[in-house]
């Protein structure tokens, strides 16, 4: 059977395509979120052994766990500008942690499937920073205005309820960069 779709945002990006659908093939349900995979990474200072996550409201959550629900998440963007995977990342540090980094600084980790009921892949980097050089954020909307950036010693992310942040730190452990 062919897929369709069951729902869609009625918001779309500028390319057209919704923000998400609920997809359906023969009776298997999927989520697409506006055809664009993502990027995750978390911060990294060698000298402190320290990990950092963005604390940030995750408005699905709210429902469940009451009004404005925050998580310590691995930061991430979407693969949404016409520009590397790798400059990307550099700009979301920058937005959401307030660090300038240089392709130096940004180490690719691998592709992983977001969930088999989607149909979105996520690259996976850490960025290695100096706990002190942090300058100022420039959020791109209210969530990341909102959003802190905390830091916690390499096994405090084993703690979280955040598995792209584990992902990224047994890989980057497993490839001897950390």
């Amino acid at each position: 059977m062919k897929e369709t779709v069951a729902w869609e945002s009625q918001g779309k990006n500028e390319a057209g395509v919704p923000f998400f659908s609920v997809m359906e093939n023969d009776g298997y349900y999927f989520g697409r979120r506006g055809g664009t995979d993502s990027v995750a990474f978390i911060l990294f200072d060698r000298e402190h052994q320290a990990a950092a996550v963005i604390n940030e409201r995750k408005p699905p959550l709210d429902g469940r766990f009451g009004e404005d629900a925050f998580l310590q998440t691995a930061f991430g963007g979407s693969i949404d500008k016409s520009h590397s995977i790798e400059q990307i990342v550099i700009e979301e540090v920058k937005e959401e942690a307030g660090f300038t980094v240089t392709s130096k600084d940004v180490h690719h980790l691998g592709r992983v499937l977001v969930s088999t009921q989607m149909d979105q892949f996520c690259e996976l980097f850490i960025v290695f920073v100096d706990i002190g050089n942090d300058g100022d954020k420039e959020p791109q909307n209210e969530m990341e205005a909102m959003a802190t950036v905390d830091w916690m010693d390499y096994g405090e992310i084993f703690d979280l309820e955040d598995w792209k942040a584990t992902t990224i730190l047994t890989k980057a452990s497993r490839k001897g960069l950390i």
